[in-house]
């Protein structure tokens, strides 16, 4: 067997990739309309298992912990069998946010959930 993975924030739009857990999960037959269901498809045309990294998913309000920011999102890594099944799949934990004064002030989490258990 043998795995292919994407890049880190393979998913070049927010809105297109905007769903809950549950909507990654059971993203199910029918028309190719996101990132994840076009590496379901590469992944059991190729026979490929696929670790899509960086997708971008939507996070609750309630489980972003910050009620007034409901449009966060997390960054999921999803694990595609060579099925084309979900197998798993991950909430980026430690967010990049870095501040060097007078050069440089990036803070993933200003967009990005935290997500809250290892997989």
């Amino acid at each position: 067997e043998a795995l292919a993975s994407t890049i880190e924030s393979c998913s070049q739009s927010d809105d297109e990739q905007k769903s809950d857990d549950n909507n990654i999960i059971n993203e199910v037959e029918g028309p190719i309309e996101s990132i994840v269901a076009e590496l379901r498809f590469i992944a059991q045309q190729s026979k490929l298992w696929i670790s899509g990294g960086g997708v971008h998913t939507a996070a609750t309000s309630s489980t972003a912990g910050d009620a007034s920011s409901p449009s966060k999102i997390y960054n999921t890594n999803v694990i595609i069998d060579e099925k084309g099944k979900i197998t798993s799949f991950y909430h980026k934990i430690h967010l990049f946010d870095v501040s060097i004064p007078g050069k440089v002030n990036l803070k993933e989490s200003n967009t990005t959930a935290p997500g809250q258990k290892l997989v």
